[in-house]
């Protein structure tokens, strides 16, 4: 299970790879109804998703970010020239990502997570 979480991880985190004006448009204008910023500041922006099986994501974006998940959920993830790929998070799960970029499709279970996206690590990139 390790092993799978941690290849995952690595297909996310390259993922995030390309250039600024060749990225998908930012996860909370993409989709704003499951996107929703609960907390802002200098430092981070933190967003919190709750969504029902069956519910799909457009292609968008995100700056590095830490995400949490609080349910358990399947999700079918798609990642800018990767096959897509099924991705099962369970409570207490956290996950670092680096500038990510993808789509998802929940296929199972109530997708809960709460992202804190770091706006010093972008600044950096």
């Amino acid at each position: 299970m390790r092993s799978i979480l941690l290849a995952v991880t690595a297909v996310i985190l390259t993922a995030g790879s390309t250039f600024a004006s060749e990225r998908a448009p930012d996860g909370v204008i993409a989709d704003p109804d499951s996107h929703v910023v609960v907390f802002e500041n200098e430092h981070v922006r933190v967003i919190e998703n709750i969504s029902s099986p069956g519910k799909a994501s457009p292609m968008h974006s995100h700056n590095t970010m830490l995400i949490v998940s609080v349910d358990l959920a399947r999700l079918k993830l798609t990642v800018p020239g990767q096959e897509p790929m099924i991705v099962d998070l369970r409570p207490g799960q956290v996950m670092w990502m680096e500038n990510p970029e993808h789509a998802w499709e929940l296929l199972a279970g109530q997708l809960h997570v709460i992202a804190i996206e770091v706006k010093s690590a972008a600044q950096a990139n």
